[in-house]
């Protein structure tokens, strides 16, 4: 049976250009597929688009997993754009897919405009009680974020905020490398938090055209040497795509209305980016929070 999607990456069709793939991950809503060294994602297109997945409507994700396992075949016809899962009789056609590009824009900003909108989603994390991955609450890392304090420093990830800002600040003789092993990897989970975190800083500074060439490069090194040793291959995946400046579409849209747009934006693109993962989404939300506030401190 076909099945058609509705949106695809455009990154992905260099990556399926392998004689095969196989499906490497089996989740409730989603799941993955290796082509050589690289992953496709597959999921619902109304839980975000992913910057190297395909989407489909909910009832062909559903009809996809109730067949497909880890281990199985999956074949890409080039000439008539069809993926075939050999496990189980299905395919997925691509030809009326929508091919979106996942690299962020950068957008102009007024710094006021900017400050104002910060401080609406501050009250949406505390007032909703966005719930974090990370060992301290939201409320402690908001506020070691916009208002660092002396005695934040006996408290390893409150110290590693000061740390991050001050290194792409150039305020600090930290390594970035160093630096890096303590956030990549922070976590449990199949994204771990200070690898969402870090995607969510990467997202807002790179829409804003704030983002430090050296801080760009320094993750950029560390992923390719060091990152299949510190963290899952579907979040090494998503920082593979972060450090080109590709995003999911609601980090994208998040950080577009932070940018330059108002109250009603945020709430709306939030709620969304909420839907697709508790606490990864609280994660990724904080790390734009911690680009707003490098961007007010002057990066």
């Amino acid at each position: 049976m076909n099945h058609h999607a509705l949106y695809a990456s455009q990154d992905i069709l260099g990556v399926m250009n392998k004689s095969y793939g196989t499906v490497h991950s089996v989740f409730n809503n989603s799941f993955n597929v290796n082509f050589g060294d690289r992953l496709v994602h597959f999921g619902a297109a109304d839980a975000g688009l992913v910057p190297f997945g395909i989407s489909l409507d909910k009832r062909g994700v559903g009809a996809l997993l109730n067949v497909v396992k880890a281990g199985d075949v999956v074949y890409f016809r080039e000439d008539d754009q069809l993926l075939m899962f050999a496990g189980g009789g299905m395919a997925i056609s691509l030809e009326a897919a929508v091919w979106f590009n996942p690299f962020i824009s950068e957008s102009s900003f007024d710094k006021a405009v900017l400050k104002k909108n910060m401080q609406t989603l501050i009250t949406l994390l505390i007032q909703e009680k966005w719930e974090a991955g990370f060992e301290e609450d939201t409320e402690v890392l908001i506020e070691a974020i916009v208002s660092y304090s002396p005695w934040m420093d006996d408290h390893p990830l409150l110290k590693g905020v000061k740390d991050l800002k001050g290194f792409l600040s150039g305020h600090s003789n930290a390594k970035g490398e160093t630096l890096l092993d303590f956030w990549i990897g922070r976590g449990k989970g199949l994204t771990p938090s200070g690898d969402d975190f870090l995607i969510g800083m990467l997202a807002l500074l790179a829409a804003s055209g704030q983002l430090p060439e050296v801080f760009k490069s320094t993750i950029h090194d560390y992923i390719q040497t060091r990152g299949s040793k510190r963290t899952t291959q579907v979040s090494l995946e998503y920082l593979w795509y972060a450090v080109q400046l590709k995003f999911g579409s609601h980090v994208n849209n998040v950080c577009l209305a932070l940018i330059n747009g108002n109250q009603d934006d945020i709430y709306r693109e939030a709620s969304e980016l909420r839907k697709a993962g508790h606490t990864s989404s609280t994660d990724t939300m904080i790390g734009i929070l911690f680009g707003c506030q490098s961007i007010m401190e002057g990066k």
